[in-house]
């Protein structure tokens, strides 16, 4: 019995240093409740600041692909004023070397039309078949 006491005694002091380290569950549940605000603040703030981030890198893709469109019509203009321009120095009228450059983008055109009409006619009778 005497051995029985002291090792007793021994795991009581292993266990109330353990128990005094540990901060009851109903405390802990408490800092966390009281800490809650704040971390549902410091999640808002974030996502607010990712949203305006998001919100640049779109408005600046935006205008990248605007400068891109800008610089292929000017680059496709410059083309055909040089085309007209050639035409000129090569001895042709003025007004005949822009009718030839208007006939050569609508004939262009037209052919691109008539060629993308047909792949859609094409593809309605391969779906009807099918």
């Amino acid at each position: 019995m005497a051995d029985a006491a002291p090792g007793a005694s021994a795991q009581a002091e292993q266990r109330s240093p353990d128990a005094a380290a540990a901060p009851p569950l109903l405390s802990t549940l408490q800092k966390v409740w009281q800490e809650l605000p704040g971390l549902i603040s410091d999640r808002v703030e974030l996502l607010s600041l990712e949203l305006r981030h998001a919100g640049i890198t779109l408005a600046q893709v935006v205008v990248l692909v605007l400068a891109a469109a800008i610089l292929a019509v000017t680059a496709w203009l410059v083309m055909w004023g040089g085309i007209v321009v050639a035409l000129v120095t090569a001895g042709m009228h003025t007004a005949l070397a822009l009718l030839v450059a208007g006939l050569t983008v609508g004939c262009w055109n037209a052919w691109h039309w008539v060629s993308k009409e047909d792949k859609a006619i094409r593809d309605e009778r391969e779906d009807g078949d099918a």
